[in-house]
């Protein structure tokens, strides 16, 4: 991954990566719901295509502006992070798979062996405890209190957190030029 001339990560700066990889069928309910769209073909155009991401806090409602970041195709962000492999270690999550306490201690653990830190220690109570106060429903319940910076719409950043709800939504149609364009990496993570 490059800005510029730069390299974004490397072996000195990266002792390890975890990188969440979301079933594209539901990506795309999520970019409609978080852009706006009009429908999932707006959603499909932007989901296939790289951007820039501005970055920088919200000041009385206005983004500042402090620097650009890669946000690459749904495609070409799994590849970005793949080809650090033989760099750093990286673990692969599924999305889908953040709703189970098992997951937690896997990424925890991935951490501990990566990090070498003697200082951090699994402790089953106090994960179930950041497990439960990172769940959705209360991410939700925050966003409602306190609002979520990240939000660029009227539309809640944190909708729904559902599974497999585009079986329910997409057309055959959608179903099949989603799967067909991001075939191989759906593929590699059981998505098809």
């Amino acid at each position: 991954m490059r800005i510029g001339n730069n390299f974004f990560l490397n072996k000195s700066t990266t002792k390890a990566t975890i990188c969440i990889i979301r079933d594209p069928r539901q990506v795309i309910l999520s970019l409609k719901n978080y852009y706006d769209h009009k429908n999932i073909n707006s959603s499909f155009d932007y989901m296939k295509n790289n951007h820039m991401l501005d970055i920088g806090p919200k000041k009385n409602g206005k983004r500042e502006i402090f620097t650009h970041a890669p946000l690459p195709n749904w495609n070409d962000y799994y590849l970005s992070w793949k080809m650090y492999e033989k760099q750093f270690p990286i673990l692969f999550i599924k999305y889908e798979k953040l709703f189970e306490f098992n997951t937690f201690k896997t990424i925890l653990n991935f951490l501990y062996e990566n990090l070498k830190n003697e200082d951090f220690m699994f402790d089953k109570n106090k994960a179930k405890v950041i497990f439960d106060r990172s769940s959705f429903l209360n991410l939700k319940k925050l966003e409602i209190k306190n609002g979520f910076d990240e939000k660029v719409t009227k539309n809640s950043f944190f909708k729904e957190g559902k599974i497999n709800s585009w079986k329910n939504i997409l057309t055959k149609e959608e179903i099949n030029m989603i799967e067909e364009t991001f075939k191989n990496a759906m593929k590699e993570f059981n998505y098809i």
